[in-house]
């Protein structure tokens, strides 16, 4: 079984002055859900590029939120990154933070080989290249 967060706390008190007079007092004190970041990512494309990007999407907290990705970079959203692990910090409109990491992958580089013979005799057709 799956319980939902702690998200309402109610509270009562009763009061009895001098004499014997009482008054009821309840409150309900609540809390927003916990801000929720997610990431959408997109791999480099090739070895070495730069063509890497995260979307991030937040829910939870108290809307109005700002975003650090590191480097000054404020924006939602990012591209043009490289192989690696970026980490955004998201904090709402109550300064409420949470972070959250995202590693964007690259293929391997690509390693061709090749092997040649070359011209036997001046002006001879006996060379050859294989290329894998």
């Amino acid at each position: 079984m799956v319980l939902a967060p702690f998200l309402t706390f109610n509270a009562s008190v009763e009061v009895t002055d001098g004499n014997s007079c009482t008054k009821k007092l309840s409150a309900t004190i609540a809390q927003p859900s916990a801000v929720a970041p997610t990431e959408t990512h997109v791999n480099v494309r090739c070895h070495g590029a730069s063509t890497g990007s995260i979307d991030l999407e937040v829910t939870g907290g108290t809307g109005a939120y700002t975003y650090n990705l590191g480097g000054g970079i404020t924006s939602q959203d990012r591209s043009g990154l490289a192989a690696g692990t970026y980490t955004v910090e998201v904090t709402d409109g109550n300064f409420c933070t949470k972070k959250l990491s995202a590693t964007i992958k690259q293929p391997s580089a690509i390693a061709p080989t090749e092997t040649h013979v070359n011209v036997r005799c001046h002006g001879a057709s006996t060379d050859s290249i294989d290329l894998e």
